[in-house]
């Protein structure tokens, strides 16, 4: 992640110490990576899609209705729904090691596509069956296969190449079926009433 990080570094242009934004876009999803270059506090922070931020270095603290406020470490991920609004602390960042992290916006209608399809193939006792990643915001801890693919679409946005477009896509739809099967996976392992009869 670091060589991926230095050339972000060689283009991104930096205008504030806190939360400094840079953009990169493809057809249905944009990737913000944002850092934060000195100790801060109660930095608010929405956006209009819905989004997956993971942590690239440093140290924050996140405050987010409905959750107790928790560390945000390198290797976690949190999925927020549209205009859903995250308060940050940053606790240890500073000019020589700054805190960075990457915000990946989803076109809703890309996410329903998604759903749509993988609602067909993946059924779980009829009204149950319908799954989304839209509704509440998820704290994701130490999951490998989605700190794996987040680091490929934050690669290819990166170095964007000519099948830049073609390649995210496919990145994409992978994304959003691994974290709907990760919180499938959670409901029915906490179905304590055993509700789910089917958990193929």
């Amino acid at each position: 992640m670091r060589s991926l990080l230095f050339n972000h570094k060689i283009h991104r242009k930096l205008t504030t110490l806190i939360e400094n934004r840079t953009t990169y876009n493809s057809e249905y999803s944009e990737l913000n990576i944002f850092e934060t270059h000195k100790v801060s506090e109660k930095i608010a922070l929405t956006f209009d899609f819905p989004v997956i931020a993971s942590m690239l270095t440093g140290k924050k603290i996140m405050h987010i209705d409905g959750m107790p406020a928790f560390d945000f470490f390198p290797g976690e991920s949190v999925v927020m729904p549209t205009n859903q609004e995250m308060i940050i602390d940053f606790p240890i960042a500073s000019k020589e090691s700054p805190t960075q992290c990457l915000a990946l916006g989803i076109d809703a209608t890309k996410i329903n596509n998604v759903v749509e399809n993988f609602n067909e193939f993946v059924s779980i006792e009829k009204e149950n069956n319908k799954w989304n990643i839209d509704n509440t915001a998820s704290h994701l801890i130490n999951d490998s296969g989605i700190n794996h693919l987040i680091k490929r679409i934050t690669h290819t946005f990166i170095n964007n190449n000519k099948s830049k477009d073609i390649l995210l896509d496919l990145m994409i739809q992978e994304l959003i079926v691994r974290l709907l099967q990760t919180k499938a996976k959670s409901i029915i392992l906490n179905d304590s009433k055993n509700i789910f009869s089917d958990t193929r």
